[in-house]
């Protein structure tokens, strides 16, 4: 999953504009929105093209993918796109009020190295998993052993 800031709308307009594309869905997230990739009838994917180029960020909290985060770090060393910019933000932190990474890194101090928990699954995550922030997550564990001591199992998806 991308995600796109206004300005870079231009460039989804090129990819797209008068060409046919495929929409290929993966799922539906909790809005009720359909989460899918967009590919031109060439092959071209629309996550790959505006990553490489430095017009998105890679949100790592709904997609896994290698090659994104392969490319976003190509993007970031080679300062293309919004990664030009000194202190870039990333759209979730903004919209949660962080306007620059000193406040990034204050709120998300505690976070480091924690686990949070499911409390009907049972099951705990690290900080980069999707499930991370579900609503039964409300365990938060200081360690991986001490989830498993209290009986938790570790996330098969990002295997904490």
């Amino acid at each position: 999953m991308v995600s796109l800031f206004p300005r870079q709308q231009k460039n989804l307009h090129d990819f797209c504009f008068g060409k046919d594309v495929l929409i290929i869905p993966e799922t539906i997230d909790k809005y009720g929105r359909t989460v899918a990739h967009v590919r031109s009838l060439d092959g071209s994917d629309l996550s790959v093209e505006i990553i490489a180029a430095g017009l998105s960020w890679h949100y790592k909290k709904y997609s896994s993918s290698q090659l994104l985060e392969t490319l976003e770090n190509k993007a970031k060393k080679n300062k293309i796109g919004l990664w030009q910019d000194n202190d870039p933000i990333a759209p979730w932190n903004w919209r949660n009020g962080i306007r620059n990474s000193n406040q990034l890194n204050q709120n998300n101090a505690y976070l480091i190295n924690k686990f949070h928990g499911n409390v009907s699954s049972k099951i705990f995550h690290k900080s980069t998993c999707k499930y991370y922030n579900c609503k039964n997550c409300i365990n938060i564990f200081n360690s991986r052993e001490e989830a498993i001591l209290q009986g938790f199992r570790p996330c098969g998806l990002c295997n904490p």
